[in-house]
């Protein structure tokens, strides 16, 4: 048998049960494989999982702008276990961060929000 594609057609057609024993026999090294080898990689000790990203992002949040979720007040059962906050990215083509007319903007846009909330 050549390893072509027409001696692998071949060697199937006249032996298909070798050939789906064959691809028993990778799928069973396969499941093997898996269940041995991922969890350990993705159990967060060391490697690119060790800090996940969502946790990073939270603590960048939490460092720039403080704890989001509120303490519990006294008396309460159980502490709120989400909290409902948004983030708003304004960016311009025109102008940037720092100048008058972009400064001024963004205080606008600041006060219709308060505005809008009461």
């Amino acid at each position: 048998m050549s390893l072509s594609i027409e001696g692998i057609a071949g060697f199937s057609g006249r032996r298909p049960w070798w050939t789906l024993l064959g691809w028993v026999g990778v799928l069973v090294i396969a499941a093997a494989l898996t269940v041995t080898l991922v969890p350990d990689a993705l159990d967060g000790e060391d490697g690119a999982t060790q800090t996940l990203e969502n946790e990073k992002a939270s603590d960048l949040i939490n460092e720039r702008f403080g704890s989001l979720d509120p303490e519990p007040e006294p008396g309460d059962a159980e502490p709120t276990r989400f909290t409902q906050t948004e983030f708003v990215v304004v960016s311009s083509t025109s102008s940037v961060p720092g100048d008058q007319v972009f400064e001024q903007r963004i205080d606008e846009f600041s006060a219709a929000l308060v505005a809008a909330q009461e």
